[in-house]
């Protein structure tokens, strides 16, 4: 199987999201270091409120499933954090018409990230 369907990918989604969750404390010690301190806690707020919602969420294509997600985030984050993870997830919502996923296409990253 070379590609992710619309269900994986919200596994993935739910799988990123215990990790970040998990990991919350960390990533906050890390921002510390660099910066403000509130990385883990953002990302914390935006990945739950992703993994929450995606049971309810009625993409019908892996892109519309990006689109609700960084929505999804940007909501829950507000900050900039929030408006970063929204742009990553529209750029790719923009750039591909899939209903699935080839995750060894980087092509349509490239054209995500290009413009």
């Amino acid at each position: 199987m070379n590609e992710l369907n619309i269900t994986q990918v919200k596994e993935m989604f739910a799988f990123m999201a215990d990790e970040i969750m998990k990991n919350e404390t960390l990533l906050t010690e890390m921002d510390n270091k660099i910066g403000d301190g509130d990385h883990g806690i953002g990302m914390s707020l935006g990945f739950r409120a992703v993994k929450e919602n995606l049971p309810n969420m009625k993409a019908d294509s892996v892109n519309e499933l990006f689109k609700e997600v960084g929505m999804t985030m940007l909501d829950a984050m507000g900050s900039l954090g929030g408006y970063l993870w929204n742009h990553v997830y529209q750029r790719l919502w923009r750039s591909a018409s899939c209903r699935e996923v080839d995750p060894g296409n980087s092509g349509v990253y490239d054209e995500a990230f290009s413009r």
